[in-house]
């Protein structure tokens, strides 16, 4: 019997069919990990064929970004991330051309 909530919900995000959700906790983890004023400017989000993608709003927002690789990474490394880490092959960024 679990007693814990948090091992609760370390347990649900094993789930293989619920990837999509840990990959949700795991992009907000991320956004912690990235300065506040930066992580605003991020439109979303992709993982796909162990590539994370990064849709930024502005180039010299993907040049920040670029720089600051060592906090994405560290975002990685939470339960909620283990699906996009023990996968990721590279991380990309895209521009998003809605920049309001």
């Amino acid at each position: 019997m679990l007693h814990d909530t948090k091992e609760l919900i370390h347990l649900i995000y094993k789930i293989p069919n619920l990837k999509k959700l840990s990959n949700y906790k795991c992009f907000e983890n991320i956004l912690k990990n990235i300065d506040k004023e930066i992580s605003q400017k991020i439109n979303s989000f992709e993982f796909k064929n162990g590539i994370l993608i990064l849709v930024v709003k502005h180039p010299s927002i993907k040049m920040l970004l670029k720089s600051q690789m060592e906090f994405i990474y560290r975002g990685l490394e939470t339960i909620e991330c283990n699906s996009i880490k023990d996968n990721l092959e590279s991380i990309n960024f895209k521009l998003s051309y809605n920049y309001y």
